[in-house]
């Protein structure tokens, strides 16, 4: 009788149309905060710019991938945002990419939040300077 490996890894379930359609959602939306976040917009700004009867409620929505935003808005949302719609599809189904775009998502909502200009420089600089030594480090 053939032994069962219990650490194999299960067959990957497929995906149902539905959570196919969540997970695009989750991703689009945060992309669309991420940009939001990086022009220092909040969601009423972002929606007084798109217009025509979107709300700060809905923008929400769209950001936590909890609503499907229509291709007809997410190009109003792309002009109002300065980028082209294909930004909120870079680097979907990549997990180093989710990871990266969490984590500067983070980053950038804790740095709109710290008011000193001088603490802003001081961050700056340290950014570069541990950059340049993981270049220098081949990291």
């Amino acid at each position: 009788m053939p032994l069962i490996d219990l650490a194999a890894p299960e067959p990957k379930k497929r995906r149902t149309r539905r959570e196919a359609s969540q997970v695009i959602d989750q991703f689009v939306g945060a992309r669309l905060r991420d940009r939001r976040l990086m022009l220092g917009l909040t969601q009423r700004d972002l929606a007084n710019r798109v217009g025509w009867a979107v709300s700060q409620q809905m923008i929400y929505k769209y950001e936590l991938g909890k609503a499907s935003i229509s291709a007809a808005l997410l190009y109003e949302a792309a002009g109002a945002l300065d980028t082209s719609v294909e930004y909120f599809f870079d680097g979907f189904g990549t997990t180093e990419v989710d990871q990266m775009s969490n984590l500067l998502s983070n980053l950038m909502r804790s740095l709109g939040e710290i008011k000193s200009e001088e603490h802003l420089e001081a961050i700056s600089h340290l950014v570069r300077v541990l950059a340049n030594r993981s270049r220098a480090d081949g990291l």
